[in-house]
């Protein structure tokens, strides 16, 4: 892994071997700042070999020019200037030469590479510029706890090292306050700390992490939680699964390639700048649905989507291959939408089918009114389900999807309002007539009517019959047919206006037949009929003179089961 100061330029080892123009383009590009904070420890005193130390690491140093973050300067503020960088690649460095590296205030980068470390040199919390330190081809095997307090330091680079423990705390909450870059490839590690990624307390800086090329088995939630993340690097290593919880927002670029996942997370979608993703040579058969939110087609990023080696069937691997490249990525993302497309319609379905039998349910619970052992007023006898009443309240708040076209008009809010007054007026009416029916035809097959029903005998029934207008089967139909349309249409008055084409503002019986048949609901010509009266207020048997009747958008709104009976 190469890398140059500045702004931190990196190259994530390409997990697929070879090279290409987006493997030169991709993987870490890391820009470096520091943010320089007054250091509460207490400092060791410098050793008076401090002269002797800067004479031996003399030929190691050179001036580097650098981004700095500038105090006050506002977020993301920098400036460009001079520091001494420390570099030793393949270089005899001697263990007394190590233990004075401390004494090197001046010193802002250190790179130690290829010199046969088998432990992080000693003291570096105490320099108080340190900003980028690199370690790597050495054979370290483990990381010292006072590491963690180098609180300048926002680059960290150990890769093609031993290190096969990273204890509990190194990367948790009080550490590496200004961190942004972690590279551990290339290591031993099987196992990390659950507070691994926690780095400055809650909001960590993490912006670039590689761990690509060891053994871990998981990743600890609180690294998918580092939401300042834009590359992660965990290829080459035993991953079974990801953690669920999954909070990279500011993702850029995953590399989980060569492991053994068997899917990623349902909410990679949340990714919205995702631009490559790789996952070669996994278990994976199934991509999330919400991967198709990072599709540039769906205004998405997603510019390289590496699937080989997988047994994919959703979508197929076939449909990547085929013509390859972006093409197939487009061609395989097309049918994973049309899977999406599939699976919810058939969701759908079945949540239609459960609620359409629920209302069947309740229609024979509501047809047990018409019994000699229950009376119409006996409503939780009859239907202990069931105990609604639909009813007219002037100051609730207006529901969009049926008021929408008002655009606020009182005088339209108000017709709709008294068509409801009709409404609940012409069903009270509708009701106690069917009852008289009813109670007559009991009369005169037995000679006498239960006493509870002695009350629909008196022609002025409709004056003291008090209970409530239990519903009726219509009505509760009517919340079914108007529930999978809310589906469909963004309201009552494009749901109207779809099937209006006349040139009066009316609907015929044979627009709205035609309404009817175009919903999901298997809608019979006798609930048809019954709607149509209902919205008319006629009695079923005047349906035939309904024929030459009309509605208005008024009228067919009204007719609606609104909110208060539809969340019963």
């Amino acid at each position: 892994m190469a890398f140059c100061l500045g702004p931190f330029c990196g190259k994530f080892r390409d997990e697929l071997g070879g090279s290409s123009d987006s493997d030169e383009e991709e993987d870490t590009k890391m820009k470096g700042k520091s943010k320089k904070k007054k250091s509460k420890r207490i400092k060791t005193k410098p050793q008076k070999g401090g002269a002797s130390s800067s004479i031996a690491w003399a030929p190691y140093l050179s001036q580097v020019r650098m981004h700095v973050k500038v105090r006050g300067g506002g977020e993301g503020a920098d400036t460009l200037i001079q520091v001494t960088q420390l570099t030793a690649v393949d270089s005899s460095v001697t263990e007394g030469m190590l233990n004075r590296l401390n004494q090197l205030q001046q010193v802002y980068v250190i790179k130690i590479v290829k010199c046969g470390l088998d432990k992080v040199p000693p003291g570096l919390d105490e320099l108080d510029n340190l900003y980028a330190l690199t370690l790597s081809n050495n054979s370290i095997r483990k990381i010292s706890p006072e590491m963690a307090e180098c609180q300048m330091l926002q680059q960290l680079i150990l890769d093609w090292n031993h290190i096969s423990e990273i204890s509990a705390g190194l990367f948790g909450q009080k550490s590496f306050t200004q961190l942004e870059v972690l590279n551990l490839s290339h290591n031993r590690l099987s196992f990390l700390p659950n507070d691994f990624g926690q780095t400055a307390g809650r909001v960590s800086n993490l912006k670039y992490v590689d761990l690509s090329y060891n053994a871990l088995g998981s990743i600890p939630d609180r690294l998918m939680q580092c939401r300042q993340i834009e590359e992660l690097n965990l290829s080459h290593n035993c991953l079974r699964e990801l953690p669920v919880t999954y909070d990279l927002v500011k993702l850029k670029k995953l590399f989980v390639s060569f492991n053994e996942l068997r899917k990623l997370p349902e909410n990679i979608g949340d990714s919205k700048d995702l631009l490559k993703l790789r996952i070669t040579s996994n278990k994976i058969q199934k991509l999330p649905l919400s991967i198709l939110k990072l599709w540039k087609q769906r205004n998405g990023k997603l510019e390289e989507l590496l699937v080989e080696r997988n047994p994919l069937q959703i979508p197929s691997i076939t449909a990547f291959e085929m013509r390859g490249g972006e093409t197939g990525m487009d061609d395989a993302l097309h049918l994973l939408e049309d899977y999406g497309k599939e699976l919810q319609e058939e969701e759908e379905k079945k949540r239609m089918e459960a609620l359409e039998n629920d209302i069947r349910i309740r229609f024979e619970q509501q047809h047990s009114l018409g019994t000699e052992t229950a009376e119409p007023g006996d409503i939780d006898a009859a239907a202990p389900a069931l105990n609604m009443m639909q009813h007219i309240d002037p100051d609730s708040a207006l529901d969009d999807w049926y008021f929408g076209y008002c655009k606020g008009d009182q005088a339209k809010i108000t017709a709709i309002r008294d068509e409801e007054q009709a409404m609940m007026i012409w069903k009270r009416h509708f009701f106690l007539n069917t009852q008289q029916k009813h109670v007559k035809a009991i009369l005169d097959k037995d000679g006498k009517v239960p006493h509870r029903l002695e009350v629909f005998l008196d022609p002025a029934s409709f004056l003291k019959f008090k209970e409530q207008v239990p519903v009726q089967d219509i009505d509760l139909f009517f919340i079914l047919f108007v529930y999978a349309s809310k589906k469909v249409y963004a309201s009552a008055e494009e749901w109207f206006n779809k099937y209006h084409i006349g040139g009066a503002a009316a609907m015929t019986k044979d627009e709205f037949y035609e309404l009817c048949l175009a919903s999901k609901l298997d809608v019979r010509k006798k609930y048809i009929d019954e709607l149509w009266c209902s919205i008319l207020r006629l009695p079923p048997s005047e349906k035939e003179f309904s024929e030459t009747k009309i509605a208005t958008l008024t009228q067919f709104v009204a007719a609606f089961p609104f909110p208060p009976i539809e969340g019963k």
